[in-house]
Order: C-alpha cells, then sequence, then structure tokens
C-alpha cells in the first residue's frame, strides 16, 4: 500500500515544470491555468507523485510521457476543478419546463433526450430529471425522457453515478417537497448524508466524454446544458465546442450556457437568458441569415498609460462581443473620437493628464455614455472611486498585473456588458428619508440586502432611511476589496444608523448595517438566538466573491421566517435563487422594481423565479419592509 502522507512536503516545482502540465491538461482537456494555480498543481498532482513513489516532478513527467491512458486520465482527474449545484441558474429550468409542456401538448407520446455535457458531481442531470418528474406529475402522464451526463473527470463521474450527497447541500438547494420525493436521508453513521432515489436515476445514463476532442456521439437532444465550463477554455477552444455542441441539435432543439458566459453562436438564434435555439426549419437562406452575428458592444478606452491601453485592447478583443472602436490618451482626445465614432461603453483611469477621469464623468453622463473605472489608484485615493461611483459610473476595476490578467478579463467582460445595459438616467435619482418605525423584537430579525451595478447609490438610499431602532442589516454588494471599507465609511457618515465593514466573528446586533469585505464570502450563523458574521474564503459564486447567493443560502436556513432578504439593482442572476430559498423558509422577500434600477438584471431573475413577495421601486422598499416586519411581530405577539 501507498503511504500517501509519506512526504512532509511535496518537492519544489520549477517554472519549466509548471509549464509542462499547463501545456497538458490545455491538451487533453482545453483548461487553462493560470500561474495562480501553482500551488494547486503542487498539492494534487504531489498525490499522484506520492501514488507511484516517486521523489521528484522529472520522474512524474517522464511517465506521463509514455502516454498511459490509465495515468493521464488521473492526471485530468487532479487538476479539474469540479463545481455544481442542484437547481442551479434555476430559470434554465423553468424555460425548459415550459417548453416540455408545449411539445408535449403536441405529441403526447414523445421521447425528450437532454445532455448534461459538463455534469461534474451530477447535481445537473439529476435536477433535470426531478423538473421532468414535477412536470409529469403536474400533467397527470409519464414523460418519456433520456439523460446522458458526461464529464472529463471520470472520478467526478463516478461519485454523480453514486447518487450520495451531503445533506446539508441537499437541503440548501433543493425545495423541501423534491427534498421528500427524490431522496433517501441516511440514519446513523450516515445521518449526515442524502441518497438520490434509484427511480430518479433510472432515465441518467453517466459516460466519461471529452468536449475537446474529435469524437461525436450518435444522438441528436432536444436540450444540451453546457453551463459555467467555457470560461475555462481560450476563444477558439470555445468556437470550437459550441460548433461541436450545436451539431448535436435537434431542429428547434436548444443550448444553453452559463449565465456568466456571454457567446454568440452563429449557427444558433440567441432567446435571451443564455439560451439559443436552432431554428425548427432551416433552410439554407435562413440557415446564411442566421450565421450573421449581432452588432458588436463598441467600447473606447481612455487611458494615460501605453501599457495599459494595449493590455485592455487585447483583453476585450479575445471577446467576439466587443469592438474597441478607439484608444484616447486623455479626455479631450476622446472628445474627438467620440465624435467620429460613439461608443457604447467607455473604460475610463482616474488620474490623466489635462482633465482627470472623475470629472470627465459629467461630459460623459451628459452624453448618455456609460462608463467603468480601470484605476490603479492607491489607498489614499479610495474617496476618489466612490465619488467616481457616486457620479455614476457603472463599475470600478483595478489595473491588473500580468498574473491577473485571465481574472480580469471576466471582470472586465461581466462590467463592459452591465455597463451596456445601464441606465443612467436612474443613477441619478435622488430620494429623500421617509420616517419609518421597526414595531417588536429587533434583535431576533435580521435583514439581508444583495446589489451590484449602480447598488452603491442604491445602499444609500436604503440605509439612509432606515430609523436607529432596526434590526441588524447585512449586506453583499460587488465592490472590489479595497473599496468595501470605504463604502462603509462613507454611507456611515450620512445615516442613522451605524454602516462598517463586516468582520469575521463579529456579533449583527440591532442599528448596525454590515457591508461584506471585497474579497470575501459572508454568511450568518444563529448562535443561540443571536446572530454571528461568517467571513470565508471560497472562490467566486455566480463569478462573485462576495456572492449575494453565499449569504442568502446562510440566512434562508440560519433565519428561516425571521429574515427580510432584499435583491437590488444589478447585472446576472446573483441572489436570486437565495432570495427564492428565503420565501420558500418563510422569509419575507423584496425586489427592486424596473422603473428604479440601474441595471434590472438580478431583481429580474428574482421575478421570473417568483422570488419576491414584494416588487417595489428603490424609495419604496424601506417602507415596504417596515410594513412587512411589523406584521408579522404582531402576529408573533
Amino acid at each position: 500500500m501507498n503511504d500517501y502522507n509519506k512526504f512532509d512536503s511535496y518537492p519544489a516545482l520549477s517554472q519549466e515544470q509548471f509549464d509542462f502540465f499547463v501545456k497538458l491538461i490545455y491538451k487533453i482537456g482545453g483548461i487553462q491555468l493560470d500561474h495562480k494555480k501553482k500551488d494547486l498543481v503542487v498539492s494534487r498532482l504531489g498525490r499522484r507523485l506520492a501514488f507511484h513513489n516517486f521523489t521528484g516532478w522529472n520522474e512524474y513527467i517522464n511517465f506521463l510521457k509514455l502516454e498511459s491512458p490509465e495515468e493521464l486520465t488521473e492526471f485530468v482527474n487532479a487538476l479539474t476543478t469540479n463545481k455544481s449545484e442542484f437547481f442551479r441558474e434555476n430559470i434554465h429550468f423553468k424555460f425548459m419546463e415550459e417548453k416540455i409542456r408545449e411539445i408535449h401538448a403536441k405529441d403526447p407520446s414523445y421521447t425528450f433526450y437532454f445532455w448534461s455535457a459538463a455534469c461534474s458531481f451530477g447535481c445537473e442531470p439529476y435536477t433535470i430529471a426531478m423538473v421532468m418528474e414535477n412536470i409529469s406529475k403536474g400533467l397527470g402522464v409519464t414523460l418519456n425522457y433520456r439523460i446522458l451526463a458526461t464529464d472529463i473527470d471520470t472520478e467526478m463521474l463516478n461519485k454523480a453515478d453514486s447518487g450520495v450527497y451531503s445533506l446539508q447541500d441537499v437541503k440548501r438547494d433543493v425545495p423541501d417537497n423534491f427534498l421528500r420525493q427524490y431522496f433517501l436521508t441516511g440514519k446513523g453513521p450516515n445521518a449526515s448524508l442524502a441518497r438520490v432515489r434509484p427511480e430518479l436515476k433510472s432515465n441518467i445514463k453517466f459516460r466519461p466524454f471529452n468536449l475537446i476532442s474529435k469524437d461525436k456521439l450518435p444522438l441528436k437532444f432536444d436540450f444540451i446544458f453546457v453551463r459555467n465550463v467555457l470560461i475555462y477554455f481560450d476563444p477558439p477552444t470555445v468556437e470550437g465546442v459550441l460548433k461541436k455542441l450545436s451539431s448535436h441539435l435537434k431542429l428547434g432543439g436548444h443550448l444553453i450556457t452559463g449565465l456568466c458566459e456571454s457567446v454568440v453562436i452563429p449557427e444558433l438564434s440567441p432567446r435571451g437568458n443564455s439560451i439559443h435555439q436552432l431554428p425548427p426549419k432551416v433552410s439554407a437562406s435562413a440557415r446564411t441569415a442566421v450565421s450573421v452575428a449581432p452588432s458588436r458592444i463598441k467600447v473606447l478606452i481612455v487611458d494615460d498609460s501605453k501599457v495599459i491601453q494595449t493590455v485592455l485592447n487585447k483583453l476585450i478583443s479575445e471577446n467576439p462581443a466587443f469592438e474597441v472602436s478607439g484608444v484616447a490618451g486623455d479626455p479631450f482626445e476622446a472628445n474627438e473620437l467620440i465624435a467620429k465614432d460613439r461608443p457604447d461603453v467607455v473604460t475610463l483611469d482616474i488620474k490623466m493628464p489635462k482633465m482627470d477621469g472623475i470629472a470627465y464623468l459629467s461630459k460623459l453622463a451628459a452624453l448618455n455614455i456609460p462608463a467603468i473605472m480601470v484605476t490603479g489608484a492607491a489607498d489614499e485615493d479610495n474617496h476618489l472611486i466612490l465619488d467616481a461611483m457616486a457620479r455614476g459610473a457603472t463599475d470600478v476595476l483595478i489595473k491588473p498585473t500580468p498574473s491577473q490578467f485571465e481574472a480580469f478579463k471576466v471582470q472586465l467582460w461581466d462590467a463592459l456588458f452591465s455597463a451596456k445595459s445601464a441606465n443612467l438616467q436612474k443613477s441619478k435619482k435622488l430620494v429623500s428619508s421617509i420616517p419609518l418605525a421597526f414595531e417588536g423584537k429587533l434583535s431576533e430579525r435580521i435583514i439581508a440586502i444583495g446589489s451590484s451595478t449602480g447598488g452603491t447609490k442604491a445602499l444609500e438610499v436604503i440605509l439612509c432611511a432606515l430609523p436607529i431602532e432596526v434590526p441588524p442589516v447585512v449586506i453583499v454588494q460587488h465592490i472590489p476589496p479595497i473599496f468595501s471599507r470605504h463604502l462603509a465609511e462613507r454611507i456611515n457618515q450620512m445615516a442613522q444608523i451605524t454602516v462598517k465593514e463586516a468582520e469575521d466573528g463579529e456579533m449583527a446586533v440591532p442599528g448596525t448595517a454590515y457591508i461584506a469585505p471585497g474579497d470575501r464570502h459572508m454568511e450568518i450563523r444563529d448562535v443561540g438566538g443571536k446572530w454571528r458574521i461568517k467571513l470565508n474564503n471560497d472562490g467566486p459564486r455566480n463569478r462573485h466573491k462576495p456572492s449575494v447567493d453565499v449569504l442568502f443560502d446562510s440566512i434562508a436556513i440560519e433565519a428561516g421566517e425571521r429574515a427580510q432578504g432584499v435583491l437590488l439593482t444589478g447585472m446576472g442572476k446573483d441572489g436570486a435563487e437565495g432570495l427564492l430559498k428565503i420565501k420558500h423558509r418563510g422569509g419575507s422577500t423584496f425586489a427592486e422594481h424596473e422603473s428604479s434600477c440601474v441595471v434590472y438584471g438580478m431583481p429580474k431573475a428574482a421575478i421570473e423565479l417568483g422570488a419576491a413577495d414584494v416588487i417595489a421601486p428603490l424609495q419604496d422598499i424601506p417602507m415596504a419592509l417596515a410594513k412587512r416586519f411589523n406584521s408579522k411581530a404582531k402576529l408573533a405577539g
């Protein structure tokens, strides 16, 4: 038996050895590893060294060069990162259900075929099966369906096929009625586990499949899910994977990518929410027409640094959804370029010659052109960033170092999409405070708020309207880490309540609002009837850290009917599923109305899920919170 603990520490990994592993995993799986993953490579591949009793990396590299299929499989298994959740991005399952019902109404004997093309440890295919079984019960029939679930990681496939999960995770993600119907909970030493019922597994087949290989399947599918995996591939690989998947669709079938993955698929027609359809009837002429890609988002780069100009130009141009319309070294040069070719979005530095970026924001606002700040401002200049956001900048990004380019690229793309969708006129809207009163035992309740683009101003409106006598308020705002404390300090100067950056382990008390640090997830724990804040350094969720869903999930579990969840303006869908979980647990839920949102993304996703009890414009949310809180307090009394 091999001793997996025989090394006190694994041997040092040279850059040349690391580069070999990076190139090999890209060649096999199309997966890109940046230099920040070096420790991960050492940790995970170090176990392979121990397994083979190798004492150095070159021994393992030479072994890999023999191209043993078994070892190459283990190599891939070690380096692939798998994360999944039941009912993740639930809006896709709502769409799927509508289409299933439409098809069944036309052909009751129809057999539906699904492909979960990167199934990780199985949450997605089991969710598809639960939805199908639920539709069957609703219709009073037995729907015919088959689900193919594939992944490159065979170890994860074995776990998926076992159907065994942490009971805590299942309770977090799966509605109670589904949990009772489709899972068996363990007893005794297995009390912490839940197993998928055999009847739910009967229509699912798990098998290994490499999306970047030349292999094809002998089937055509009605729905293909390939969500939140494309972000690990470079653009040429993404193009090849999407082309392969599109070729496996039935006419009228749908290919579904992650909500955070903005892709253009020439062969398919966009249907919103990262859903793409192969037209039901496609002639040769129509197929040509479908191939015309939609207009690209034009981006003007304004920065006096030639290096940053080059970096931004390169990273923006890697996404076919964008087009760099021009590059300017200062606002005056930018004016000339705008006059010639009006951009959709401007990236703007803060400190520049002739005119600083904050002053130039007013000019762009007058033209109704959204801007994101891309700055290297020092800590003492953080007040300038918040001033820029108060003046209408839709987002703030910190200029990256070379090792941060890949992570920054994703943030930049998200910020550009968000800015293009922003309604700048709504960001200017000022709302005055109104007198409110919260009755009852304040310490027993808790208010949780999530926000993103436009959220710094929205939070100011909400928090400045709250009275001193208010339950604890916990907040996740998507914001770079160095600015969260300054945001809290800024609002604290204006609000009646205390506003501060949250600290790990502190107790949340009435009359105080806690804003999550910009680089930590925040959760809440019920400790003897008191609320303890827990910060963690887990990976991003929904591409965000902190994530609203992480906070809302903990609120749903720990606070239940004692909670009030509020989802404000922002791009994407972070917080939508968490808000639904709060509602399912008996809490009160609120979503900002489109009329006041700078970006109507996150609230819209929640509303489409049926997660919001109350839908109200920003200025009406504080009063709605007080009314719902007081009505529940009276019932409890």
